[in-house]
């Protein structure tokens, strides 16, 4: 498929899998896992069903319902917006932006600034190469090797913090 053109699925039920494909990519999708491996700027909404998103050159927009979400390798900024579901994001160049309403959260290796706001969960952050700012509502923090930390408000649940190479700033 030629680079400048833009693949768009609308889909119902069923499982989607996307493989070496260096497109934009546009996804709705009510039900059903999605894997993509490659692209170039990613979007997806989802309303049900596991997500699993690797080797992307551009940005990554993700709006979801219910189901995991795991990131590798993407080399440009995510977004993403959740109501339940665990998220993971690894190996990434960032920034990235986390809303989410239920489910744990990590974040390990962001070659970014990193903003969380969270209802529920835990959150586990390490080695990210920007300021990290995290509103939490309940659920344990845990950051580790980050270039600044702002929180701005945590529930319950216990903190921990580490090797922050930068000003930190709590209001608990």
């Amino acid at each position: 498929m030629p680079a400048q053109l833009k693949l768009d699925i609308d889909d119902d039920s069923g499982d989607i899998v996307i493989r070496a494909m260096q497109n934009d990519i546009n996804i709705d999708d009510d039900s059903g896992s999605i894997v993509i491996e490659g692209g170039r700027n990613i979007r997806l909404d989802d309303d049900s069903g596991d997500i699993h998103i690797s080797n992307v050159s551009g940005n990554i927009n993700i709006e979801d319902d219910s189901g995991s979400i795991i990131i590798d390798q993407g080399q440009g900024r995510i977004d993403i917006e959740d109501d339940s579901g665990d998220i993971r994001i690894e190996n990434s160049q960032g920034p990235a932006r986390i809303i989410d309403e239920s489910g744990s959260i990590s974040v390990k290796t962001l070659g970014g600034a990193l903003t969380i706001e969270d209802g529920s969960g835990d959150i586990d952050v390490r080695h990210i190469k920007g300021l990290v700012t995290i509103t939490d509502g309940s659920g344990s923090i845990y950051v580790n090797d980050t270039l600044g930390l702002t929180i701005i408000e945590a529930g319950s649940g216990d903190l921990s913090i580490d090797n922050i190479n930068g000003p930190v700033k709590l209001n608990k």
